[in-house]
């Protein structure tokens, strides 16, 4: 996991600091190992940096995070952005629903990315929690199963 939150961190990183946000890493163990597939899961944390930029004004903070638990590894992505409104947090994940914004207003989303991020998730048999404030940020968590290596 540690190897993909750094890729996924520097293909952003050009774009987060021409918005001069800061984009970071917080690795809280040693590598950890998942099963999942990568491709999918690297498109999860795609979409939710970039809506974490989307949102986040300028010179805020995005920071990936990775922790192990004794049988998953939770990873999260935190924005210090607009934050959600308690109302709309049920719908984010709903196919075109857009967030009522109005400094985003025509930021030209298609409003797909969170429910694609919900479906890969589904598919791993993970769920997506929220939790955010409104002008306050947002975080963004989920779980996989840690890879147990037989003895």
């Amino acid at each position: 996991m540690h190897e993909l939150l750094q890729d996924v961190s520097q293909e952003f990183r050009l774009e987060a600091e021409n918005k001069n946000i800061k984009l970071g890493i917080d690795l809280d163990t040693d590598n950890v190992l998942t099963v999942g597939d990568i491709g999918l899961i690297q498109r999860v944390l795609e979409n939710l940096v970039r809506n974490a930029i989307r949102f986040t004004p300028v010179g805020g903070n995005i920071v990936l995070s990775v922790a192990k638990r004794p049988t998953s590894v939770t990873v999260a992505v935190t924005d210090t952005g607009c934050g959600i409104s308690d109302e709309e947090i049920p719908l984010i994940f709903n196919r075109y629903y857009q967030a009522k914004d109005e400094a985003n207003a025509y930021s030209g989303s298609s409003g797909l990315g969170l429910a694609i991020v919900k479906r890969i998730l589904d598919l791993h048999d993970s769920q997506i929690t929220v939790t955010s404030r409104v002008d306050s940020g947002t975080t963004f968590e989920f779980e996989l199963p840690l890879f147990q290596q037989a003895a």
